[in-house]
This record gives C-alpha cells, sequence and structure tokens, in this order.
C-alpha cells in the first residue's frame, strides 16, 4: 500500500467515501479520498488532536489531546457554535468516540482514567453537549474508546494492558 507522511499521526475514520486522520503538533484534520488515497482540502485547528470520528450525518468530533475536551466540526472544516465541550487544563486524552447519531460522545480520559460520556445534539449549525455521568470509571490510562455496530464500548486500558468491552 502507499504510506504517507503525517506529523504525529493520530486517530483515523471514514465517512461517505472519505477517511479522516489527525496531525498533532501543529493540530490539523487531513483528508483523503478513500479510494485512492487522493488528498483532499483538510483544516488547521489552534489545539493538539488527540483523536477523530464522524457521525452518521458527516459532522467531524475531534478530541483535544492535553484537555478534556472536543470540537465538533462540518465536513468543511468550520466549526459548530457552541463548540468546544468539555473541561480546559491538563487532561491527557486521545481517544474518543461518538454514536452513529451524533448522540453521545465518549472521550478516553488518560489523567482521569475514566470513559466520559457526553450526551446532545446537533441542530443546523449548532452543536449542544452536557458531560453526563461518566461512562466507565476506576480504568488504568484508558487510551481508545470505540462504539461497535452492536452498541457494545471497546476500551483500549493501556495502563493494565487489556481490552474490556462493555
Amino acid at each position: 500500500g502507499d504510506e504517507f507522511s503525517i506529523a504525529n499521526a493520530g486517530g483515523v475514520a471514514y465517512y461517505d467515501s472519505v477517511i479522516y486522520a489527525i496531525s498533532d503538533n501543529p493540530g490539523a484534520v487531513l483528508r483523503f479520498k478513500a479510494s485512492d488515497g487522493t488528498p483532499l482540502n483538510g483544516w488547521t485547528v489552534s489545539y493538539r488532536t488527540g483523536d477523530v470520528d464522524v457521525d452518521t450525518t458527516g459532522h467531524v468530533f475531534v478530541s483535544h489531546k492535553i484537555e478534556a475536551m472536543f470540537s465538533v466540526y462540518d465536513t468543511d472544516g468550520t466549526e459548530l457554535t457552541g463548540s468546544p465541550f468539555g473541561v480546559a487544563g491538563w487532561h491527557l486524552n486521545r481517544g474518543l468516540s461518538v454514536t452513529q447519531d451524533g448522540s453521545k460522545v465518549f472521550l478516553a480520559d488518560e489523567s482521569s482514567d475514566v470513559i466520559a460520556m457526553y450526551t446532545g445534539s446537533i441542530s443546523g449549525t449548532v452543536a449542544d453537549y452536557t458531560q453526563g455521568t461518566d461512562f466507565m470509571t476506576g480504568l488504568s490510562n484508558p487510551s481508545a474508546c470505540e462504539i461497535d455496530p452492536n452498541g457494545r464500548m471497546w476500551i483500549s486500558n493501556t495502563g493494565s494492558n487489556e481490552l474490556i468491552i462493555v
């Protein structure tokens, strides 16, 4: 296969024949045509990126690597009104997963050893999310999380060298 040089590559997501990938430091969301890897227009961000996911309507969710936060964009890279969400301040935060309908966002917060959960919605160009009860606590450096088509959460619990399926 083909290789691309990406500075500090992070998460990867797929939506509508486009691969989204993130580059950290400087932060950027990169886009590629899935069929042949042709680079498409991406965008830069003003924070270090941790992970990326896309809901079924094409909204792009990007976690902030060193804050317990995430931002929401349309497919052209315009940040939605109300974004970002979460708590500023030092938190090592890499993993992010979004339900298909975009109603729940999960962040793997390595500093707090939790999978934080946010609930909300997007209407037009406005996003509104509120932090709820943590999805899972008592973890050891969770570095990634993903929701499968059956609604199960897969968690990379790095500090304990285990993969948890909930």
